[in-house]
């Protein structure tokens, strides 16, 4: 079952969630998913939506199998920028690179 197929796509608001490095086990990411509804939404939403927001999740995600899961988790969720990430990954040389250079100059 792919979450694609489903006639339900969540459009509502996204919690930033860094998975990368989170431990694979399906119910750790729900819980992780879960506790940043929580924490993330009570500023906009009620107590009450953001329950029904965690149970509309977790029921969707819990509803197929590993892949399913990841992709409706990818509904609700935006993965945080990390602070390591690297500008040279996407051609561009950081002015630190720069630095080294005329180090190797000398």
């Amino acid at each position: 079952m792919n979450c694609m197929d489903e006639d339900y796509k969540y459009e509502g608001p996204k919690v930033e969630v860094q998975l990368v490095g989170l431990d694979g086990n399906v119910y750790a990411i729900i819980g992780r998913v879960r506790e940043a509804m929580r924490k993330q939404l009570k500023d906009i939403m009620s107590v009450y939506d953001i329950e029904h927001l965690q149970k509309e999740y977790t029921d969707r995600a819990t509803s197929g199998d590993y892949s399913h899961a990841l992709c409706v988790t990818l509904e609700y969720v935006d993965e945080p920028e990390t602070e390591d990430e690297d500008d040279d990954y996407y051609g561009e040389e950081d002015e630190e690179d720069d630095y080294y250079d005329e180090c190797d100059e000398d």
